[in-house]
């Protein structure tokens, strides 16, 4: 969004603190990929980053309503969609949450990653552990993409390391490539492919979560029943007859 970037260029220039994640942002969605661009390739629309939501004041707060497990829920589907995405660009955030640690809980900062979700939107403390698994998720979800796209799409260390994405700091991806060049770890790797791939009942629910739609079930029962987990799960095999895949 251009305004977005002229604001936090006019506050650079005037020597005003703007924090690296907002500064990243307003760089555009081509900032992580540019480099990867060749001038004959198609132009592709870049990630979503809700800009709206990072550069939202205390008083722009949107309220989120969890469930009793405090998933969010509401107040409605959309509010929960955009909640969600704007969890993922925590994850893919190397300030918050850097790549180059083995597991989400690892990750030193979620006490920081809960204030900066609470200055963007209203959350009962309860919802705490299930938010910051979703961010652990995303982020979890961005590495196995990174891995796919700038190591396993590479043959040589070299190679690779001319591909890598300029939001990862080159200490963080340097890790990253020792890491996953170990043999034990490439072995590791292998097994849990192997083990994800005898899963035949993958969901179709997309962005959407398990929580969300026993909410709207529970909704379109007359009621007001919370639903089975036999109904849960039939309906999120079920695909939309309206839909083409």
């Amino acid at each position: 969004m251009v305004w977005f970037k002229e604001t936090i260029s006019s506050k650079l220039q005037q020597g005003e603190m703007v924090s690296d994640h907002v500064n990243w942002l307003s760089k555009g969605p081509s900032y992580g990929v540019k480099k990867h661009s060749g001038s004959t390739q198609k132009k592709r629309r870049g990630p979503t980053k809700f800009l709206n939501v990072h550069s939202r004041t205390s008083e722009e707060r949107k309220l989120i309503v969890l469930n009793s497990y405090g998933q969010p829920i509401g107040p409605t589907k959309e509010i929960v969609k955009e909640f969600r995405g704007f969890l993922g660009t925590i994850a893919k955030n190397s300030k918050f949450a850097p790549l180059n640690l083995c597991d989400w809980p690892s990750v030193p900062s979620q006490d920081a990653i809960w204030k900066y979700i609470l200055e963007r939107y209203i959350v009962a403390e309860e919802g705490r552990k299930c938010i910051l698994g979703i961010v652990g998720a995303r982020w979890h979800g961005y590495k196995c993409w990174v891995k796919k796209h700038h190591f396993y799409e590479y043959d040589t260390y070299e190679k690779r390391w001319e591909k890598r994405l300029e939001t990862i700091p080159n200490a963080h991806f340097k890790d990253l490539l020792n890491y996953w060049e170990n043999e034990l770890v490439e072995e590791l790797s292998k097994k849990n492919k192997r083990n994800r791939l005898k899963a035949d009942d993958m969901h179709i629910l997309g962005p959407n979560s398990y929580a969300l739609l026993r909410h709207e079930l529970q909704q379109e029962d007359p009621n007001k029943e919370p639903p089975s987990q036999a109904k849960v799960y039939i309906k999120s095999m079920t695909s939309n007859p309206k839909r083409k895949y």
